[in-house]
């Protein structure tokens, strides 16, 4: 009976070490959330306990419990910003976090808000080909852990796209996280005035333009002539 307690004991010994090798590969990894639990388990199974290392796991412990509860107390004071319009310091809420945290999964789903301003207004906005709620311009909210596709469209301009992050947090300026996108108008139609040139800038109103030619010729153009 001695001879099997002793087994147990050494079999528990074994997968409490075992556990705590996971747990300590988590956390050099950043996987916080993962490491916690592995850690507690390794505590539980510990046969014969060393102080040293002991008062070394629960520090761990302690430290991701601590850093949960202040990425929950950021994330809330971030919240209330974003409710009274205060990006900026919303934003610096999570870049400050972004940046002390980096890839560690506690921060996993932040999302970052980003402003989107066209010139002009009015641009519909896809982000990864889905339509957002609002025209442009407007906050949207960004994973910052990786390229998020932005596309821009307005009638009668260019189609723009644009790749957005990855955000490490190292820009600590806020104001950068402002993107403004002169929109190319396009021709709604178009003439061919063959070897003639234009004498001065063409003059448009409503769907209409006026042109006169070197040679003289005065015209009134519209889509249909």
């Amino acid at each position: 009976r001695g001879a099997g307690a002793l087994k147990t004991l050494l079999s528990d010994q074994k997968l409490a070490d075992e556990v705590r090798a996971a747990g300590e590969a988590e956390y050099t990894a950043g996987h916080l959330l993962q490491a916690l639990p592995r850690f507690e388990l390794a505590k539980q199974l510990a046969v014969e306990p060393n102080p040293n290392d002991d008062a070394g796991l629960q520090q761990k412990i302690d430290n991701i419990r601590a850093d949960m509860d202040r990425v929950a107390g950021e994330l809330k004071k971030a919240k209330l910003k974003e409710e009274e319009s205060d990006w900026t310091s919303a934003r610096r809420i999570y870049l400050d976090l972004l940046k002390e945290y980096r890839d560690a999964d506690i921060v996993a789903d932040l999302l970052l808000p980003v402003e989107i301003l066209t010139l002009p207004q009015g641009a519909t906005i896809l982000l990864e080909g889905v339509e957002y709620s609002r025209p442009t311009p407007t906050t949207v909210r960004l994973n910052p852990h990786r390229t998020t596709e932005l596309e821009l469209r307005r009638k009668s301009f260019k189609t723009e796209k644009h790749g957005l992050g990855p955000f490490s947090g190292e820009e600590a300026d806020p104001a950068k996280y402002t993107y403004i996108y002169p929109l190319l108008r396009t021709a709604t139609w178009e003439r061919n005035f063959r070897d003639e040139f234009l004498e001065s800038d063409p003059v448009a109103w409503g769907d209409r333009v006026a042109v006169t030619t070197r040679s003289g010729r005065y015209s009134i153009l519209d889509a249909t002539t």
